[in-house]
């Protein structure tokens, strides 16, 4: 497994705004566990009921995946991502789901989101925005795929030195698995948005 503490600077910020090749694996084996309380905040914020049609931006290798279809009976989830490695790696992971019909992974960025308009309830993304060099087009796809009455969750996360004083309601204190295992402490602006 690689020690992403090791690499450079430049190394770490390419991986994680686009994981790829076997580093990019390794990392994103990583961010499972960073991310993992984050995701399930998400899942839990979302609401997902049965039937519903979710997308997920920037799904990473697709592993926490199991997590949220089993919040309800008969969810639909597409992925996008624009990491050919995170694809593989999702539809790997995820074969029996893909062969249903359940989960389908897609090489796709968020400005230009393969769905037609309206098409999910649910639409979220865990620590994807701040890679947005733009978020207006990406925000728009995202607004376009929504349909009457879905819910929205896009949430980032900063890392604090020490437990914030004050929380305020759309914040979530967590802590994460850092480095060597060490808990390390994140902040992260929830919120879930409805029509």
């Amino acid at each position: 497994m690689v020690d992403f503490a090791s690499l450079p600077t430049a190394e770490q910020t390419r991986q994680l705004g686009k994981l790829e090749g076997d580093v990019g694996a390794d990392v994103g084996l990583r961010m499972n566990r960073i991310n993992s309380n984050i995701t399930e905040s998400v899942y839990t914020g979302l609401r997902p009921a049965a039937c519903m049609d979710g997308l997920e931006i920037g799904f990473g290798n697709g592993q926490l995946l199991p997590d949220l279809l089993s919040y309800a009976e008969g969810l639909k989830y597409v992925g996008i991502d624009i990491s050919s490695t995170m694809v593989d790696e999702a539809r790997h992971f995820n074969a029996p789901l893909v062969a249903t019909g359940q989960a389908a992974f897609h090489l796709a960025s968020a400005e230009d989101i393969p769905s037609g308009p309206a098409s999910f309830d649910r639409v979220f993304a865990v620590n994807v925005i701040y890679f947005w060099a733009n978020p207006h087009r990406p925000l728009e796809e995202v607004r376009a795929s929504c349909g009457p009455a879905a819910s929205v969750s896009l949430p980032r996360s900063h890392r604090r030195r020490r437990p914030a004083s004050r929380a305020s309601p759309s914040s979530l204190m967590r802590n994460s698995a850092g480095p060597a295992g060490k808990p390390w402490p994140r902040s992260y602006h929830l919120v879930v948005a409805q029509p």
